[in-house]
């Protein structure tokens, strides 16, 4: 569908290449077309001063159907291409994986947003993105696709407001880990995890019930230090669960609350 396709373009756009040390790990167990988060979920709020840390998917398909004056138009992707991206936060940056932001049919790939901005305020982002396509006709060219996308947007609170702690990086060894507070939304299906990470690798985060049962599992990018983590598709049902955070030989566990 239309949606999906330019849902598409828009993870390609976000996947701007910069100079960083940190890297996202594509989901390859996650094989809908399309990205997530999507726009309705959108990406996770940050804090004025606290390091900021979230992971976008994306799993390429070879075609899209579009509806077109009530005929099925079948699009195929050869490759999509970031352009340009503007409006990012003063002191956030992107990387892909793969590292040339180029994306082909069937690929998995991520982008990677982390930074610390000092400006609260919301951000809302820019990207272009040029694909290459052809339409199953052989008398039409492959040709290529310009999308401009416009709904995705970064909120940076201010530290001291409800959604933000002031202080708390001060009190945290940046190699050690530790967990200071989970939030559960079970209206958006998503855990907002405010932790201290050891090092810039991919972390795991696992939620076992009451007697020992998985209920969730998800291993994401991180940058080392103190910063806000969204963990995206967290179902649960009402009662008490821990998290555990994983990095290396490093754990740490926080008992959690789900109220529906």
């Amino acid at each position: 569908m239309k949606k999906i396709f330019t849902l598409l373009f828009a993870l390609v756009a976000l996947g701007i290449t910069q100079k960083s040390f940190a890297q996202c790990t594509p989901d390859l167990s996650w094989n809908t077309s399309g990205i997530r988060p999507d726009s309705t979920t959108n990406l996770p709020d940050g804090c004025e001063n606290i390091p900021y840390s979230t992971q976008m998917d994306i799993y390429v398909p070879d075609s899209v159907h579009q509806m077109q004056a009530g005929t099925s138009v079948a699009i195929y992707i050869d490759s999509v291409r970031l352009l340009s991206v503007t409006g990012l936060p003063a002191g956030m940056t992107y990387v892909t994986n793969p590292a040339s932001g180029k994306f082909a049919k069937y690929a998995h790939g991520c982008a990677l947003i982390s930074g610390t901005c000092s400006t609260p305020g919301t951000y809302p982002l820019t990207v272009i993105t040029k694909a290459s396509v052809r339409l199953l006709l052989p008398f039409i060219p492959a040709t290529v696709r310009y999308d401009t996308v416009r709904y995705y947007r970064i909120n940076i609170n201010a530290a001291g407001g409800a959604n933000c702690n002031v202080g708390i990086e001060n009190h945290l060894n940046p190699t050690e880990m530790g967990i200071h507070s989970v939030v559960a939304n079970v209206n958006e299906n998503y855990l907002q995890v405010t932790c201290n990470a050891p090092a810039a690798t991919p972390t795991l985060f696992r939620v076992v019930n009451s007697i020992g049962q998985e209920v969730y599992s998800n291993k994401v990018s991180t940058q080392q230090g103190y910063q806000i983590i969204r963990l995206e598709n967290f179902e649960a049902e009402s009662g008490i669960y821990v998290l555990q955070m994983q990095q290396g030989n490093q754990f740490k566990s926080y008992k959690l609350q789900v109220i529906k």
